[in-house]
């Protein structure tokens, strides 16, 4: 690839971040060897990468440090690294989150033509609609509308470094500082709005390219170019996401076979126990109803054998 590869980091030795952005590049280098890697980071992740991963090295040329304001926090670090990522690389390049698994060699998303190329956020509906969260965010903050604009997942991003994209990225981060308070660090309204202020037309991507799993990407995790599991440790249907693995590689390194052969496959590397659900279940399943019964079981058994035997005394 003639593009940089990018990835950002801002870890700690309380969470895992640092051992999902290793999986991702370990990953990365078993299709694609010779492409050019830079991993951007704070001095306190440097810090921290080399007293409890330095093997992270083997697969990136360089180690960044960037000199973040120092009245952030880590989420607001990491941030602030993803939206300035013009400041720091030369050329184009292509922006990876740290919490993904590559499964083929990414090459081709070079024949993409376009001055951004991304894929749907949660792989589902690219348009922003009248109920969004997003739009609720708008209105608070006087932005006015994004009903009918498209919202981008921001964890892949293809990006032709020239004037157009340095002045999205300038009005990203600034409207990303508009928008940060304690409730709110999101960076995808912030990217919407400065889409709108720049009138930059983004290319829309198959979703295989960002398979996002605990959304609606599963459908193509058959042909996936990426996986996108969102790093969640506590419920992973990811194996490679547990936590006994993240444990394992902090403290030895990619020493089992196990791990490898997952990262090898990982478009098969799930639970067993995994239940597919249609729009319908799920709504069911996030309803006031379930939780009920979840809660109530043996109540719930009770009235519903009630009911069957009325049914059964009208049928008769």
């Amino acid at each position: 690839m003639k593009a940089t590869i990018v990835y950002a980091l801002i870890s700690t030795p309380e969470d895992f971040y640092l051992e999902e952005n290793l999986i991702s590049l370990y990953s990365l280098r078993i299709h694609d060897k010779s492409s050019k890697v830079v991993l951007l980071t704070d001095e306190p992740t440097a810090c921290h990468i080399k007293s409890h991963c330095v093997n992270i090295m083997d697969y990136v040329n360089e180690l960044r440090v960037v000199n973040v304001p120092k009245e952030y926090n880590n989420t607001e670090r990491s941030r602030y690294l993803k939206t300035n990522l013009p400041k720091f690389i030369e050329g184009d390049f292509l922006f990876i989150d740290g919490d993904t698994v590559i499964a083929e060699n990414l090459d081709e998303i070079e024949s993409y033509e376009g001055d951004i190329c991304q894929v749907a956020d949660g792989n589902g509906k690219l348009i922003l609609e009248e109920n969004s969260r997003t739009e609720s965010l708008f209105k608070m903050l006087n932005w006015g509308s994004c009903v009918g604009r498209p919202f981008f997942n921001s964890g892949f991003m293809y990006v032709r470094n020239n004037e157009r994209t340095r002045r999205v990225y300038e009005q990203w981060y600034k409207r990303w500082q508009e928008s940060k308070c304690d409730k709110n660090c999101q960076d995808q309204p912030p990217y919407v709005k400065a889409c709108l202020d720049t009138n930059i037309m983004v290319t829309r991507i198959p979703d295989v390219w960002n398979c996002q799993i605990r959304a609606h990407g599963f459908y193509c995790i058959g042909e996936a170019k990426v996986i996108h599991p969102f790093a969640g440790l506590s419920d992973s249907l990811f194996l490679i996401y547990e936590k006994s693995v993240m444990d394992e590689i902090r403290k030895n390194g990619f020493v089992s076979k196990e791990i490898i052969e997952m990262i090898n496959h990982p478009r098969i590397a799930f639970k067993r126990n995994i239940l597919v659900l249609d729009h319908s279940e799920k709504v069911f399943l996030d309803s006031f109803f379930h939780a009920f019964f979840r809660n109530h079981f043996q109540l719930f058994v009770k009235i519903n054998s009630f009911f069957i035997w009325i049914y059964n005394i009208i049928h008769k």
